[in-house]
């Protein structure tokens, strides 16, 4: 079953329209159509993301043809090999294997190359946003707006994606993973910074102001009330 498969039948298992998965996405819904219909097999992540989250299934789930169970933890993983040595141990042609064996080490391969996907997208995400602060050459609305949709992509990332590198990842991949979630904490500081510089020397009223900080006050609460509440 390809991506558009996937999309298409958990969009329909939660009766959904595509009109309204786009919605939810914030995606158009000719990149749905389009998604849906195979003329677009490798989306930009940010796409994958957002689509992901409006279904309600991870990153991995989307990508991957034949899909790990949750259940599984990663106990499994051997002590003391690198994620190279590793990949060399499941991908060595030249160890005779039962087919059984063969089926676990494909299966352990699929795992570690879901759990990478979700780091390599928190990855890119972060180096995007990193490239845009370097540039300093943002206004207002601009910021406001890319400060918000980051924040919604690394809320996606959280309640999503995240925990399946700590349940399924090896040592290495959750190591990754803590460090690309502390560079975009650091990322996210600084871009809340940005936003409140250029907000303190904006020509604004303090009406608009108390506004504009009021409605950012809601959006956060909103994003904390969903994490408690699973909804």
């Amino acid at each position: 079953m390809d991506l558009g498969s996937r999309v298409r039948d958990r969009r329909k298992a939660l009766n959904l329209s595509q009109e309204a998965l786009a919605r939810r996405a914030d995606v158009s819904l000719n990149l749905i159509n389009r998604v849906e219909r195979g003329e677009t097999r490798d989306p930009h992540y940010s796409t994958l993301v957002s689509i992901a989250g409006a279904l309600g299934v991870s990153v991995g789930e989307l990508m991957e043809e034949t899909p790990v169970p949750l259940g599984e933890d990663a106990s499994e993983w051997e002590e003391g090999l690198t994620d190279e040595q590793l990949l060399y141990k499941l991908l060595d042609s030249s160890v005779e294997r039962t087919p059984s064996e063969v089926q676990a080490a494909r299966k352990r391969f699929l795992r570690f190359n879901r759990v990478m996907i979700v780091i390599s997208a928190l990855e890119e995400l972060v180096d995007h946003v990193e490239l845009i602060l370097n540039k300093d050459n943002f206004d207002l609305e601009e910021i406001e707006s890319f400060e918000e949709i980051v924040t919604a992509q690394y809320f996606i990332h959280k309640r999503y994606a995240r925990g399946e590198v700590l349940k399924l990842g090896t040592p290495q991949q959750k190591a990754d993973l803590e460090d690309q979630e502390a560079r975009m904490d650091k990322a996210l500081d600084a871009l809340q910074k940005a936003y409140r510089e250029r907000l303190k020397h904006a020509q604004l009223g303090r009406d608009e102001v108390a506004a504009r900080r009021q409605a950012r006050e809601v959006k956060r609460k909103m994003r904390e009330h969903s994490t408690e509440t699973g909804s």
